[in-house]
């Protein structure tokens, strides 16, 4: 008897130390209770810096972090938003509507979607999303509720570090794009034309950059959202988390703001780490591509308006232009 009550408290301890571990690597959330405006969207470009921003935001761990929810082949609810997606302001189709009302109530739930939560109890929920910039405004008309993020970095370091990890190439893009007739209605057929006619990889992606970005700075207003730049932040932390926090509206910890901005990404190159190189800055991409590469970029960019973003000399954010670029271009 006492050594099968022996073996059956054996096996228990097993199982309670593995579930201890799996909650330890990726714990349940239990968000039912919070509400659209206490849930926030960072909506940005791959290979942007969203990771370190919403270490940032989260960096008290009151947030559940739902990663990458709009992903369509990887989360069921979002199966119809089939990447790069647009969706016009106005649209009412309640498909859309529905399958983003359950990923922004946090029904939501997967290996995928959890794999940066660390939250078991929060008080508000994260949406970190890469794909979604070109429905950004339509979220925003369905759910004015919910605060939006909207971080930019250069063009061209986002390039540069999509080359580098062989992410993705700008005419497959296009190509799909293209099939969406909303969209080819409602972006300038010469630009169209002129992304048909990339040359290289590098202008394909340059192309793809600016279509992710001219969408919501035509679609929004500049008190719809809040704009940060990862140069800014990177250049001057301390006013960026002030800025940033003031805009989420709650109290933060300028130790725990400052530890999660010194923490390495877990999505970042390891040859290209904010952190893990000293010598690293927010412009160190100028060095991995041509003069030549350069003026194409903003040559690209000007198609669209755009190319007053960033100054071509020091590839500093221009935050007031960018500003008054929302709901004029």
């Amino acid at each position: 008897m006492i050594y099968y009550a022996h073996n059956i408290m054996s096996k228990l301890k097993v199982r309670i130390s593995r579930l201890q571990k799996m909650l330890r690597r990726r714990p349940f959330a239990f968000d039912g209770r919070i509400g659209l405006s206490d849930t926030v969207i960072l909506a940005s470009m791959a290979r942007s810096g969203s990771t370190l921003v919403s270490n940032i935001i989260n960096c008290d761990n009151t947030y559940r972090i739902l990663f990458e929810p709009f992903r369509f082949d990887l989360v069921d609810a979002a199966k119809d938003f089939v990447y790069p997606f647009y969706l016009r302001p106005d649209n009412t189709d309640p498909r859309f509507f529905h399958a983003a009302q359950e990923i922004l109530a946090g029904k939501v739930h997967s290996k995928w979607v959890d794999k940066e939560n660390r939250a078991v109890f929060p008080k508000k929920r994260l949406i970190k999303d890469i794909r979604i910039n070109m429905i950004l405004k339509w979220l925003h008309n369905c759910f004015p509720e919910v605060k939006i993020v909207f971080l930019v970095r250069h063009p061209c370091a986002v390039v540069e570090s999509w080359m580098a990890v062989r992410y993705g190439k700008g005419i497959a893009a296009l190509n799909r794009l293209c099939t969406n007739e909303m969209f080819v209605e409602d972006i300038r057929n010469s630009i169209l034309g002129e992304y048909r006619k990339a040359k290289s990889d590098f202008e394909s992606l340059v192309f793809f950059w600016c279509v992710s970005h001219w969408v919501p700075f035509h679609q929004f207003h500049k008190d719809e959202l809040y704009l940060i730049f990862y140069e800014d932040l990177l250049i001057d932390p301390k006013a960026e988390f002030e800025h940033l926090f003031s805009f989420l509206g709650h109290t933060y910890s300028p130790q725990k703001a400052f530890s999660a901005f010194s923490k390495p990404s877990s999505t970042v190159r390891q040859d290209n780490d904010t952190f893990l190189h000293k010598s690293y800055t927010f412009d160190s991409w100028m060095a991995k591509i041509s003069p030549q590469q350069l003026d194409r970029a903003y040559e690209i960019m000007s198609l669209f308006g755009l190319e007053e973003i960033y100054s071509p000399i020091t590839a500093k954010p221009n935050r007031e232009a960018a500003l008054n670029l929302f709901g004029s271009i």
